[in-house]
């Protein structure tokens, strides 16, 4: 520390993460939801897509277990709302790696985004999950954005968790049509 209580220079500045919760009422039961929706293979690619605006999507593993778990990971590249000095640190041809494991236990959906650009100074994970509710489920999704890079990191974070709010108010409505679409004859 100098005289006036400032770190010196060089030293590492702790980062706080920049946290979002987004909650949604889906006219599906907490099973559904994971059976019917985030468990299917096309629901997701359709939902990536068409719903969240997504390209270029990727399914590199999907993995299901005996237990009523998965696991998958895959890569797109995502529709981004952001400021022209976000989009020149992010690169022109952004690209997210999603890498998520379903734990039928907990009922509990984990994930953590690799981004293609600045992989060690990007941390975002996250979580899911999906509860009784009169109408159906409540499904709550969180998110954790911490950003290391000095001068912009935190315009970063809020361009993040932004986005993601729009993603999940997005999938909800996709979701909805989604479901709609299968129950009319």
């Amino acid at each position: 520390m100098t005289r006036s209580g400032l770190p010196r220079r060089g030293r590492f500045v702790t980062l706080v993460a920049m946290d979002v919760t987004v909650r949604h009422t889906l006219p599906i039961s907490p099973a559904g939801y994971w059976e019917t929706l985030y468990g299917c293979r096309p629901f997701i690619e359709a939902l990536y897509t068409e719903g969240l605006g997504g390209t270029e999507l990727r399914i590199s593993e999907w993995r299901s277990h005996d237990d009523g778990g998965f696991e998958r990971t895959l890569s797109f590249n995502p529709r981004m709302q952001a400021p022209s000095a976000v989009k020149k640190i992010l690169g022109d041809a952004f690209r997210c790696e999603e890498r998520g494991s379903f734990d039928p236990d907990r009922q509990r959906w984990r994930f953590d985004y690799l981004s293609s650009s600045l992989t060690d100074k990007i941390k975002i994970q996250g979580m899911q999950y999906a509860s009784e509710h009169p109408e159906g489920c409540e499904l709550v999704c969180t998110l954790s954005v911490t950003v290391g890079i000095f001068g912009v990191g935190r315009l970063v974070e809020k361009t993040i968790t932004a986005q993601f709010e729009a993603d999940m108010r997005a999938q909800a409505a996709f979701i909805r049509r989604w479901l709609s679409a299968a129950t009319t004859p």
